[in-house]
């Protein structure tokens, strides 16, 4: 990041916020990049500049709408960051978001998969308890998100075939999962509530055993919640096979149902992990296509597709629609 770019955004808040301010670093992520400053002075505590990007993995990215929904959904009572301040692309060439800093930890499944047992069920009983505030959030409290026609996937297919369309890498095995799933997923029913869409220990801070904040909400909308239970359950094929690094799937489940109330048999579980594993496919595919047309000497899109995960992402899309066959 350009010195001039930290200058600009540093004077800018000093102004906004009324105190001096001191950049700490950059916080990547994966479809958009910050800046941290700590506050100086009596209100002290970090704040988070976070850059509205370019060109990321997501076409239909609204940063107006996130800010709005991010109020929104701190209105509800969710642990979200504060949304502080807008600035527009005259600051310093690129829009961005100015949001509270909530300090804490993020944790990986690898991490977790270590804990003992005791410790790693309390931890996935606030996972839980937290993705079920999050569907309990009424459609109306968050009008900043479109209604879609029903409580189907087809809204959010019907978004993510523009994304396909636009990349320039062959699609056959999402090509392919897409048709099939068009020919199944009317089944898929249910209510419609409000979607993180990208739910995971990577989206979620802790302190102790305690979330104090739920992150990156770009990917929210109005749709089945059972979305966001398909996309944790990625990966996954058997009840045994562990989730998050804290449950086995069969746990997971069973620990959301008891929780949530609601009810998902086998084949609607492997249909919306299908769903969400092609979702996770198509922005895979804008990736790699983002990195080759960028610097397509400088890279083999052979290495990037095993580094955005394609080859895997497929060979899940394949067994998974043979699981649903299977059960024809």
């Amino acid at each position: 990041m350009s010195d001039p770019t930290v200058a600009a955004v540093a004077a800018y808040l000093q102004q906004e916020l009324g105190s001096a301010v001191r950049y700490v670093g950059r916080a990547p992520g994966n479809s958009h990049d910050g800046l941290i400053f700590e506050r100086a002075g009596a209100a002290g505590g970090k704040v988070l500049a976070r850059l509205d990007p370019a060109d990321g993995p997501f076409l239909q990215y609204d940063p107006v709408g996130e800010e709005l929904l991010i109020k929104q959904l701190a209105v509800a009572g969710l642990p979200v960051p504060r949304a502080l301040a807008r600035a527009g692309a005259d600051v310093c060439g690129t829009s961005f978001l100015v949001l509270d800093w909530i300090e804490g930890d993020v944790v990986s499944p690898r991490e977790t998969s270590r804990l003992p047992d005791t410790e790693r069920r309390r931890l996935a009983g606030e996972m839980v308890d937290t993705l079920t505030r999050i569907h309990s959030v009424s459609p109306d409290d968050v009008a900043a998100l479109p209604r879609p026609d029903g409580p189907g996937p087809e809204s959010l297919l019907t978004e993510f075939d523009r994304t396909l369309d636009a990349v320039s890498v062959d699609t056959l095995a999402l090509d392919y999962a897409r048709v099939w799933m068009q020919q199944h997923v009317a089944e898929l029913t249910g209510e419609v509530a409000l979607v993180h869409g990208d739910f995971r220990l990577g989206n979620v801070v802790w302190e102790a055993d305690r979330i104090t904040g739920v992150l990156d909400w770009e990917t929210a909308r109005l749709g089945n919640p059972l979305f966001d239970v398909g996309w944790m359950c990625m990966g996954t094929r058997r009840g045994t096979d562990p989730v998050m690094g804290l449950l086995t799937r069969d746990e997971f489940l069973a620990l959301y149902r008891e929780r949530s109330g609601r009810e998902i048999t086998g084949r609607s579980l492997a249909l919306w992990q299908l769903v969400a594993t092609w979702v996770r496919g198509c922005t895979e595919l804008r990736l790699l296509n983002l990195a080759l047309r960028t610097d397509a000497t400088a890279v083999d899109p052979r290495d990037l597709s095993w580094r955005f995960g394609r080859h895997r992402t497929e060979a899940e899309l394949l067994s998974l629609i043979q699981e649903v066959e299977d059960d024809d």
